[in-house]
């Protein structure tokens, strides 16, 4: 593990989250590689736009963390898909609300 995976993880583990645009350097997507990947993490990616959530976020939490990213074209992984689903009732009706 590299440092800045570490600083990363110890930030997300503080805040619950975090997000970056396509604009980082290639050594950002290396850590940002590590990051979507972590079993520890919820994640979602568009061509734009990136995030990582950490599991233990409380569920309130992250209803108003996903209400706030909602207008995005996003692509979510299997275990945030699942989570959306838990809170919302279904994908289409927090899709829904995006419009």
């Amino acid at each position: 593990m590299g440092l800045g995976y570490k600083l990363y993880k110890l930030v997300i583990k503080k805040f619950d989250y975090i997000t970056t645009n396509r604009y980082s350097t290639i050594l950002a997507y290396n850590v940002w590689y590590k990051l979507m990947i972590d079993k520890e993490l919820y994640c979602y990616t568009s061509n734009f736009h990136s995030g990582v959530i950490y599991k233990k976020i409380s569920n309130e939490k992250l209803k108003t963390f996903l209400d706030n990213i909602r207008n995005m074209e996003l692509i979510f992984d299997d275990e945030l898909k699942q989570k959306i689903i838990e809170l919302y009732g279904s994908l289409d009706i927090y899709t829904q609300r995006n419009k």
